[in-house]
C-alpha cells in the first residue's frame, strides 16, 4: 500500500510541475482556441442570420397555413375542457384540500 500511495503522490507532483512549467503555453493555446472560435462565428454570422430569418419566415408561413385546422379544432378543444371540468368531483376536492390544510397546520 505505501508503494501505491507513493506512486500516486509522485504522479500528482509530476502533473503539477508540468502544469506550472507549461502554464504560459497552455494559456496561450486557450486564447488561440477562443480567438479561432470567435473568428469562425464572426465569419459565419451572415449565414447564421440568413438561416435564422428563413426559419422564422417558414414558421410564420406554417402557422398561417394551419389556421383552418386550428379553427376546426376549437370545438374539440372546448369539449375536452368542459368534459375535464365536469369530471372533477369539486366537493370532494374541496373537502380534501381543507383536510390536508387542517392536518398540516394543526
Amino acid at each position: 500500500m505505501p508503494g501505491i500511495l507513493s506512486a500516486g503522490l509522485t504522479a500528482v507532483d509530476n502533473l503539477c510541475a508540468g502544469l506550472i512549467a507549461n502554464g504560459p503555453a497552455i494559456i496561450q493555446s486557450g486564447i488561440n482556441i477562443i480567438l479561432q472560435l470567435l473568428n469562425g462565428l464572426i465569419s459565419a454570422a451572415p449565414t447564421i442570420l440568413t438561416t435564422g430569418i428563413q426559419l422564422v419566415i417558414m414558421l410564420i408561413q406554417g402557422l398561417i397555413g394551419a389556421i383552418p385546422q386550428l379553427i376546426q379544432a376549437v370545438p374539440q378543444l372546448i369539449s375536452a375542457i368542459v368534459t375535464t371540468i365536469m369530471s372533477v368531483n369539486w366537493l370532494q376536492l374541496g373537502i380534501d384540500i381543507v383536510k390536508r390544510y387542517w392536518l398540516w397546520n394543526y
